[in-house]
């Protein structure tokens, strides 16, 4: 895989999510002007019926993709990690966070992204995918071999599970175990 492009593959579209903190912000400021003489319960009230705007997450994944590609990784970790802040139970953020993480050399934070995920779901193909990549990137090629084995169990005949595996055999010296992957990818595409 190349570190450039953001794994593209998993779930179809993101969930659009109401952006809170703008109505919060704007009811608080019209409180404290004067402007909205609301008991407590009522502004609550109000603030939970009032229409939410909405934050196109997808849209921030696809601009964070293209500055990478133009070499702005400081401007796409930014973008990712304020959406991140916004919404940190998003998956598709955090994924692409992560992945742009360990691209940009912060295999820690890339890990950290991505342990309470896979705990939460074991079987996200594409997160174990950025999480063995992390590691690789880490040269922590045990544990990258690992994360790609328990992704091969999931998905037996992924392409970029396989041939990750395959490099992280590369990198061990293990080019007998890479080239019988290799090969198999190969054959298949």
């Amino acid at each position: 895989m190349r570190p450039d492009a953001l794994h593209a593959r998993g779930r179809e579209g993101t969930d659009v999510l109401p952006g809170r903190r703008p109505v919060i912000a704007f009811l608080a400021t019209l409180a404290v002007c004067g402007s909205l003489a609301l008991p407590r319960e009522g502004a609550q009230a109000r603030a939970q019926a009032t229409p939410q705007p909405s934050h196109d997450f997808a849209a921030d994944i696809a601009n964070a993709k293209t500055l990478q590609r133009q070499g702005h990784a400081a401007q796409a970790l930014a973008l990712l990690a304020a959406d991140h802040k916004l919404d940190p139970t998003n998956r598709d953020i955090t994924v692409a966070y992560a992945q742009t993480s360990s691209y940009a050399g912060d295999q820690g934070l890339a890990i950290a992204l991505l342990d309470p995920l896979l705990e939460t779901d074991p079987a996200d193909v594409d997160a174990r995918i950025v999480l063995a990549q992390a590691y690789a990137f880490n040269h922590d090629y045990a544990s990258a071999e690992d994360e790609y084995r328990q992704a091969l169990a999931e998905a037996p005949d992924d392409s970029d599970v396989q041939v990750g595996l395959g490099e992280t055999y590369t990198f061990e010296g293990r080019y007998a175990d890479a080239k019988s992957l290799f090969q198999t990818v190969l054959a298949r595409d």
